[in-house]
């Protein structure tokens, strides 16, 4: 069989895409501008002055608190869609007073004072929806979920127990109250319950998962620095290793010089004329040791950050002078 051929006129021709479409190169302008100006933010809201380790724990703060701080315009517009002025008062209150916290925290610098206030905000806040929404019926509840999670990651392992336990036992409050039939007044409709229960479940997975996504940020934001801290503690240790290398040729040039014209002298191969500029020779690298011995020291400086610069006097023909007395002393 004879196979087709293509007419020569013919040819597939397809069109050229470009690396990059004009929106993305917007889109990544955009992105970087955003990160920019909250970057900026950020640096803004830290409390100046504090060590590596406040430091960090300051950046945790404000990260929870801005994540809390997300979610309180959405629900007070919540409640007062679905007629609840009273609790949108409360996440209002909450949101006033996370913004205060904020603003004390970087005049201030007491993190473990901002730390508690965002964790007992929170504790307040559920227990303010749960009392105005019906107690073990109220959506409320289920945001002590998030507890724990604040109270570690801001105060530590013993305050996350303790957050877990105050949890529990308002919640235990509510539901004993429930089967005692103790009848707590609800704001919502019933309408206006189930619409706040479907919100408020999407919201706390979704803040779930912001508070998670902060911390794992906040904690890999420090493995870097400790990595980092450990890259530049190993340049600065094998520098100390090539410094004292050097520093053994260096040691020994002037005693070499000072040994020779000691022999010398003690050999009587110096005329009498001659010894005082031996013994200058020697003086002068006695000196010279000195200095490098005293640079060695110096390390302890340097590495403690004490060191300091001096400005002082030199004769380059001094230098050449003993150079060339060294490697007289050693002919």
């Amino acid at each position: 069989m004879r196979a087709r051929q293509r007419p020569p006129g013919l040819r597939c021709r397809f069109p050229r895409i470009p690396s990059r479409q004009p929106d993305e190169e917007n889109l990544n302008a955009f992105e970087a501008i955003i990160v920019r100006e909250f970057g900026r933010f950020w640096r803004w809201l830290r409390p100046p002055g504090l060590d590596p380790i406040a430091l960090r724990r300051a950046d945790r703060v404000l990260g929870f608190s801005l994540a809390l701080m997300g979610f309180c315009p959405l629900f007070v517009g919540i409640f007062l869609y679905c007629r609840a002025p009273v609790s949108a008062l409360v996440v209002g209150t909450a949101l006033a007073t996370l913004l205060l916290n904020l603003l004390v925290l970087r005049r201030s610098g007491a993190v473990q004072s901002a730390a508690l206030t965002v964790a007992v905000t929170a504790w307040l806040t559920y227990t303010g929806l749960a009392l105005l929404q019906g107690g073990h019926a109220s959506p409320g509840l289920m945001w002590y979920a998030t507890l724990p999670i604040i109270s570690v990651a801001l105060l530590g392992p013993r305050s996350g127990w303790w957050g877990w336990l105050l949890g529990a036992a308002i919640v235990t409050g509510f539901y004993l109250a429930s089967i005692n039939r103790v009848v707590i007044p609800c704001e919502l409709s019933v309408r206006g319950l189930h619409f706040v229960e479907y919100t408020g479940l999407l919201g706390l997975m979704l803040c779930t998962l912001a508070l998670t996504a902060t911390f794992n940020a906040m904690e890999a934001a420090a493995q870097r620095q400790i990595g980092e801290a450990l890259d530049h503690a190993m340049v600065a240790d094998r520098t100390k290793g090539e410094f004292l290398a050097n520093m053994s040729h260096e040691i020994r040039t002037p005693l070499n010089a000072m040994l020779g014209f000691a022999e010398l002298l003690l050999d009587g191969a110096v005329e009498p004329d001659e010894a005082p500029d031996a013994l200058r020779t020697i003086k002068r690298n006695g000196e010279h040791l000195l200095r490098i011995i005293s640079d060695i020291l110096d390390l302890s400086k340097i590495e403690s950050g004490q060191m300091t610069l001096e400005q002082l006097p030199c004769d380059p023909a001094g230098v050449i002078r003993d150079r060339t007395s060294c490697s007289t002393s050693r002919m």
